[in-house]
């Protein structure tokens, strides 16, 4: 799909279907940017107004550093003559995960932007879609279905734009990986380095809606803890020693899992 787009804005308008392009020439490879590792949340507090409202919002990355606390992006090189593809992994310390409390009367989700650029300005992109795999799941991930990812046509810059699905219950994570695709043609660019976008602060977050009279903040219900012990199970048998039944250690699940951890 392609879209024009203000760089650093959510106002797009898709102009014609991808299906419609002549793909020959079109780059197949990805980009890793590497990993963020974040040491603390920032949090904010917006109580109900005419623009919407009340939400409270816990922040993994924050760019300018305006609420207190989460990871910061860096610069990138990349080459989307050649590549499509751009992943980035959030991740919690060693020994350490993410924990997100979906209160009892209210929803969360994720939600933020993400973009690099050199320069800022206005561009027409090809648009794509974003995949999240996490990493040491406890719970039900969340789809990232109604997210994109958009590369200029001109390759001056790319953009994530996040939004999942709400959330069904508390969920821990030590890592999530966020990777957008979309087409981008080889058009003799090269490699270009990417700054961070200035126009508006990059920002990724869980976001919870609480229920319309909240008027005072609730506090945070995003927190970075240490990893439990893995429960164990002991049976015992007449005559034998107890035998310890260790759980299963936590797999990584992608997105798209529905089923539940035991």
């Amino acid at each position: 799909m392609i879209k024009i787009a203000c760089f650093g804005t959510r106002a797009t308008a898709s102009l014609i279907l991808a299906s419609m392009l002549n793909l020959t020439g079109w780059s197949q490879s990805s980009v890793n940017v590497g990993t963020v590792q974040v040491f603390s949340i920032g949090h904010t507090f917006g109580p109900a107004s005419s623009l919407g409202g009340p939400a409270v919002t816990d922040f993994l990355i924050d760019q300018q550093q305006r609420f207190g606390g989460g990871g910061i992006v860096g610069s990138v090189s990349a080459n989307f003559d050649l590549s499509n593809q751009f992943a980035l992994t959030i991740s919690a310390p060693p020994g350490e995960e993410f924990l997100i409390h979906v209160p009892a009367a209210g929803r969360v989700q994720f939600g933020g932007h993400l973009g690099w650029s050199n320069p800022d300005g206005y561009y027409g992109y090809y648009a794509g879609g974003v995949s999240a795999s996490f990493g040491g799941l406890s719970g039900v991930a969340p789809s990232f279905s109604s997210s994109a990812f958009e590369i200029a046509q001109n390759h001056a810059a790319f953009e994530f734009e996040f939004g999942s699905s709400y959330l069904s219950g508390d969920i821990a994570f030590t890592s999530l990986t966020l990777t957008g695709t979309a087409l981008a043609q080889n058009i003799g660019v090269g490699e270009v380095t990417y700054s961070p976008s200035a126009i508006i602060g990059d920002r990724f977050y869980a976001i919870y809606y609480p229920p319309s009279g909240q008027s005072s903040d609730p506090g945070s219900f995003v927190s970075i803890v240490a990893i439990p012990e893995p429960a164990t199970t002991t049976f015992f048998i007449a005559g034998v020693l107890p035998l310890i039944i260790f759980a299963a250690r936590r797999v990584s699940w992608t997105s798209a899992a529905v089923g539940r951890l035991s």
